[in-house]
């Protein structure tokens, strides 16, 4: 009966303890013979005075005494009472979720081979807790990474003989309950737990619980590595504030939570976190430096890797490194120069790392024989660096390899704006307009249909633009090609500037760069060149934030200081360089001129070579075919009319072979290709490189193959774990860890109490209280009998 209410019922005993004290003082009562002599008589009258205070006085320290003994031998008896929770007893029903983590870095290698990995023991452990289940328990299964799924969306199954043999074969089989590439967000998980659990407590015909009605109890074994990328922040808070809610809709859903640790106890990782090119275009013939950035995850060092350079699909070169704790390197770049122009692969490969999936990394590069560009001048000049477009010219075409005298990769052209209707602009990868005045309708139409097939329109504005005539024509409320508004020009010449000290001047603030050509100003070698020089005279431009091609500013004008040095108002100032997705291309506004007239960045030939070729080169990737997606994304690219093919093949980088059906696009003499289709939500699941075929053009021979790759999150590669009571801290409920081995026994164990409120620290907190009232009491009551 004593079971019912406290969890160990033998330590009970220790509260007769009490009688010590009692039994102590009765002896001491009768070991002493009375003996009357005279003097006695008047410390009698004194001492009846006092004897009944003292007798109370000791009989409340007494009691305070014994309350402390009874206090500790409940704490320790572990007192429990049933909190709205039914318990179960002996062959009840129990009621079991087991959620396993299928992110890649369960990938991690635990055993002596490489199938002895960290999800094979997560299953091990998952077979047998549902082995150790009897017939009659209902039982659901969540497989998650960055999405949670549930193995049987309709609720937990009732387990027999049949239900049992099927569930342990889709535990094994079941496309959910495989291995992905993605990586882990906790928070996913716990915000699909209180789903999960509610259909435990439906009736047999599928209805909830009436209102009122207490939970069953539940018990959800999960199973990870514990990552706590994306579930703490570095101060060991959830980076998710709202997850103790989900802590408290779980906690009344009569759920106990056990966290099985199924990760190495001491994970070391190396990571191959990035391969990129230094400029997103290479030239044929041209040095290609290639870099490659890796990250020691571990808590030690890494010891000698051996990292593999392979090219076109043959081993290139090998080289030797080794990383601290915690340690991130960029190697030195490795330099190659292709013959032939098309897409070229690259490997990399840390050999002898237990977590494989992120020591490999996969990098196609387009190899181009140049890029193209269009110069309109709307103010040609015959003297040396007065046009428009003299300054842009001759930083486009610096060579930044080889021979300082030979042809570089960008080749420029250079028109009137009065011949940009006689251009086929197709052959261009980059348009410039620099100052020109107007355009007239034909000239609108010829930029918006290049723009709209994937061009890219760069327009710099100066003196010479006719305001009203861009806003009518080109802005057109925000529905033609130019992507702001313009409103009223700032400041002045840069002639003027020299005459006037006080003359406004500003100078360039990064805004918004993540994933753009202008990262590279954010390093410390290039932050000072972006400061150098100054603006002195640019339009305000109103940027529409909101619609359904909106803009966004990579770089923003604020005021220089009178000291020169920059100004404090951050990235807050106007708009300098705009930039907008236009069709399948993009359109550009530098709100100055191009040239020397508004400013002096051309004078900074080193900051102005390096922005303009990093932009154009940049801005003509862009605009073509994909090379370089993450888990989840879609391969998407439109064919034109010429390049229909009969047979379109993808070969993954897992050898599975697909065809791909075309898409006629509505209204346009072109074809969509996607892969995966669109109707296939979760995207490419795949990492690794990807060759597309196409057999049977509609006009010429048959292209060589395109490729394209796939890379994984590099940060799922961190396998710094939390802990189950910095879990418990972020839901506001008790979670248990456990070793895999242990997680039978805790199925038996915990089921049986899992429907009860421990009560044992409101004991052990009043013995302490009791404790300090004794103290406090024997000392008052000392200094009143001196």
């Amino acid at each position: 009966m004593l079971s019912q209410f406290f969890a160990h019922p033998l330590m009970l005993a220790g509260i007769a303890a009490i009688a010590a004290p009692i039994a102590l003082f009765l002896l001491n009562r009768f070991r002493f013979q009375t003996i009357d002599w005279a003097a006695q008589l008047f410390l009698q009258r004194a001492f009846q005075r006092q004897k009944r205070r003292l007798q109370i006085e000791n009989l409340l320290l007494l009691l305070v005494r014994c309350l402390i003994l009874i206090m500790i031998a409940t704490a320790m008896a572990q007192p429990r009472l049933e909190s709205g929770v039914v318990k179960n007893e002996g062959e009840a029903t129990r009621n079991v979720l087991i959620a396993i983590d299928t992110s890649y870095s369960m990938g991690y290698q635990v055993g002596t081979n490489e199938s002895e990995t960290s999800l094979a023991q997560a299953r091990r452990t998952a077979i047998d807790l549902i082995s150790s289940l009897k017939d009659g328990d209902r039982v659901n299964v969540i497989a998650f990474d960055t999405k949670a799924r549930p193995l049987y969306r309709t609720g937990p199954i009732v387990l027999s003989e049949v239900a049992r043999a099927k569930l342990l074969g889709d535990l094994t089989d079941a496309p959910d309950m495989q291995a992905t590439e993605r990586g882990t967000d906790f928070n996913e998980l716990l915000r699909a737990l209180p789903d999960a659990l509610r259909p435990y407590d439906f009736s047999a015909d599928g209805k909830p619980p009436s209102e009122g009605a207490q939970p069953s109890p539940k018990a959800v074994f999960i199973l990870t590595d514990s990552q706590r990328r994306n579930f703490l922040d570095g101060k060991g808070r959830p980076l998710d504030r709202g997850i103790g809610r989900v802590g408290g809709d779980i906690k009344k859903l009569g759920a106990q939570l056990l966290l099985v640790e199924c990760g190495a106890a001491e994970p070391r990782n190396v990571t191959v976190t990035r391969i990129a090119t230094r400029d997103p275009v290479a030239g044929r013939g041209l040095p290609c430096d290639v870099e490659v950035t890796v990250r020691n995850s571990g808590s030690a060092a890494s010891g000698e890797l051996s990292l593999e350079y392979w090219v076109d699909g043959e081993r290139d070169q090998s080289v030797t490194l080794s990383l601290q704790a915690d340690e991130e390197q960029t190697l030195e770049a490795r330099r190659l120069v292709f013959k032939d122009s098309g897409l070229h692969r690259v490997e990399v490969r840390i050999k002898s790392d237990p977590l494989k999936i992120d020591s490999r990394r996969h990098l196609v590069i387009d190899v181009r024989d140049e890029v193209r560009v269009l110069l309109v001048d709307g103010e040609r000049k015959r003297e040396a660096l007065l046009s428009e477009t003299d300054w842009l010219k001759e930083a486009l075409e610096v060579n930044a390899y080889g021979d300082a005298d030979g042809p570089g990769l960008i080749r420029t052209e250079v028109i009137r704006e009065s011949e940009l209707e006689s251009q086929d602009l197709r052959n261009y990868d980059v348009v410039f307009l620099a100052n020109v005045v107007s355009f007239d309708e034909k000239s609108v139409t010829a930029l918006e249909e290049y723009a709209h097939r994937g061009g890219v329109v760069v327009f710099g504005v100066g003196g010479l633009v006719n305001r009203d005539a861009y806003n009518q024509f080109l802005w057109r409320e925000g529905a033609g090609i130019f992507p702001a508004k313009l409103l009223e020009p700032q400041g002045g010449t840069y002639d003027a500037a020299k005459l006037d000290q006080n003359a406004p001047e500003w100078v360039l603030e990064m805004s918004d760069v993540e994933d753009h050509a202008l990262e590279i100003f954010a390093t410390d070698e290039y932050r000072d060149w972006l400061r150098g020089g100054s603006v002195f005279g640019y339009y305000q431009v109103e940027v529409a934030e909101k619609s359904d091609s909106p803009a966004w500013v990579p770089l923003r004008l604020v005021p220089r200081n009178a000291s020169g040095s920059r100004s404090d108002l951050g990235a807050t100032g106007d708009p300098f360089l705009v930039e907008r997705k236009f069709g399948r291309g993009r359109t550009v506004a530098w709100l100055t001129s191009l040239d020397s007239d508004w400013t002096n960045l051309p004078v900074y030939d080193v900051f102005y070579v390096v922005f303009w070729q990093a932009m154009v080169l940049d801005l003509s990737q862009r605009t073509r075919p994909p090379i370089y997606l993450k888990i989840g994304g879609r391969y998407d690219r439109v064919l034109e009319a010429a390049e229909y093919a009969s047979r379109v093949k993808v070969v993954s980088p897992d050898d599975r072979h697909e065809g791909v059906p075309l898409e006629k696009l509505a209204g346009e003499e072109g074809y969509r290709l996607t892969f995966p289709l669109s109707s296939e939500r979760a995207g490419l699941q795949v990492s690794g490189l990807y060759t597309l075929t196409r057999k049977g053009v509609a006009q010429g021979e048959d292209p060589p193959p395109d490729y394209f790759a796939v890379a994984v999150d590099p940060d799922e590669g961190d396998l710094a774990k939390f802990t189950a009571l910095e879990l418990s801290g972020a839901l506001g409920l008790e979670v248990r860890p456990l070793r895999s081995e242990l997680a039978r026994e805790a199925l038996q164990s915990d089921l049986v109490t899992s429907g009860s409120r421990d009560y044992w620290h409101w004991f052990m907190a009043a013995a302490l209280v009791l404790l300090v009232v004794e103290s406090v009491l024997a000392a008052f009551f000392g200094r009143r009998r001196r």
